[in-house]
């Protein structure tokens, strides 16, 4: 059978085990509850000297909820997502914090008015459509050859895809975004821009607002349009969210001291600043950027390390950006190494959003396939991958301390900076 109708029939796979996860997760969960009578998502709600552990989906579901109902009156600072949990888990011993923007709130409000279980399965069933329609639309349509199929399920089908689905995590419908956002600014048959009229840019703009649910994707997708120089797309982009949060300020907290709040929270989101009660919802052993392997093996402190790897990934990002708008990078590999960038060096970077690793790797290389190097190393490229996606410190195994999914896409980007500039054989 031909790679790419190949490709295609195994979209049925992705759906279905992603149907499998979800399906099977929401039993569980709603099991749990009906033995504990702890709200959905909360473990260990009948046991008092027990560790209780929280579900990722139902504890932003309690957060927006709160938003939303004004209480309490500024819910950005650190003191008013303690009471918002307590208020949810009386016991709890510790909580998860809420770093998501005013637009995350205002996408999420009809989720407020169903049961968290309802709300639950329809947020994983909405995540295991987007992972089909990824894997339909975006990769199949590029899978050239057998290697490529291998590295794009190898991305697909792995730790950071399926906890993303059982925790409910966003980092799948961010994907699908800027993988909406990269087929709109790239003609990948071509191999050159494409021109974005009025309704492309509205359509960039509108995927770029929605992924600035989270600032920090919000910001790689963004490099992604400013190197294609998608300026009325950046224009739409940035309008909507001044008129969300302009908008949603009555219950942010008032505008601006809300901008004050938010501000405050990110730039104290590490684990030196972040305050006893919180610190254990972001445990640095299960991230996979450079943040998380400082934070327990470096000697700076956990505000001075967030500050550097800050400055490392918006001072590469720009200079990536520099070189794709002097033509000295090609879009390909712009885009492509703007993404393992932003997941290495990125402060507030999620070890679910790895998943994007995904869209890299089918992307085209650094030339027409009619001049291209033939690639040898996807072998190479295809371990360093099923590595990054699927080993993080502590998690699947507890004594993983080299950090081998930060080291693994390390080596990725070095893979994809020497396959980028390799020079080109001539056309034969």
């Amino acid at each position: 059978m031909e790679v790419r109708r190949l490709s295609l029939h195994l979209s049925w796979l992705v759906a279905a085990l992603a149907l499998l996860t979800v399906l099977g997760t929401w039993q569980m969960l709603a099991s749990q509850q009906a033995q504990s009578g702890a709200p959905f998502g909360v473990f260990s709600w009948d046991e008092p000297d027990s560790p209780i552990a929280i579900v990722d989906f139902p504890t932003h579901l309690n957060f927006t909820r709160h938003f939303w109902a004004g209480e309490p009156p500024r819910p950005y600072t650190m003191e008013a997502q303690q009471a918002m949990v307590r208020a949810w888990v009386p016991n709890a011993g510790h909580g998860m914090p809420f770093a998501y923007s005013p637009v995350a709130v205002l996408l999420a409000a009809p989720m407020t008015l169903l049961p968290t279980g309802l709300a639950y399965l329809l947020w994983g069933l909405a995540n295991a459509a987007a992972a089909t329609l990824v894997w339909r639309c975006y990769l199949a349509p590029r899978v050239r050859d057998l290697p490529g199929l291998i590295l794009a399920l190898a991305g697909t089908l792995s730790l950071s895809f399926f906890s993303t689905l059982i925790i409910g995590q966003t980092s799948i419908l961010t994907t699908v975004a800027i993988a909406g956002i990269w087929a709109l600014l790239w003609d990948f048959a071509r191999q050159e821009w494409r021109p974005l009229e009025l309704r492309g840019s509205l359509l960039a703009g509108g995927l770029l607002f929605l992924v600035a649910s989270k600032p920090s994707v919000a910001i790689a997708a963004g490099f992604l349009l400013l190197g294609a120089r998608a300026w009325r797309a950046l224009g739409v982009a940035a309008a909507l969210c001044l008129a969300t949060s302009l908008a949603m300020s009555p219950v942010l907290g008032g505008f601006p001291q809300w901008i004050g709040d938010y501000v405050a929270l990110l730039g104290g989101y590490n684990q030196e600043q972040i305050g006893d009660f919180m610190r254990p919802g972001i445990p640095p052993q299960i991230l996979t950027s450079l943040l998380g392997f400082l934070d327990q093996a470096g000697p700076g402190s956990p505000a001075r390390n967030a500050a550097v790897c800050q400055v490392l990934w918006l001072g590469g990002s720009l200079l990536l950006c520099g070189l794709v708008l002097t033509r000295r990078l090609p879009p390909g590999a712009y885009f492509r190494l703007t993404l393992v960038w932003f997941l290495i060096f990125c402060p507030h970077v999620s070890a679910t959003e790895d998943w994007l690793l995904v869209l890299a790797v089918v992307e085209p290389r650094a030339w027409p396939p009619r001049v291209a190097p033939r690639h040898r190393l996807w072998l190479l490229e295809a371990a360093l991958l099923v590595v990054a996606v699927n080993f993080r410190q502590g998690v699947p195994f507890e004594n993983l301390a080299l950090a081998p999914a930060l080291v693994a896409k390390f080596g990725l980007l070095l893979l994809w900076v020497g396959e980028t500039f390799r020079r080109p054989r001539p056309a034969t």
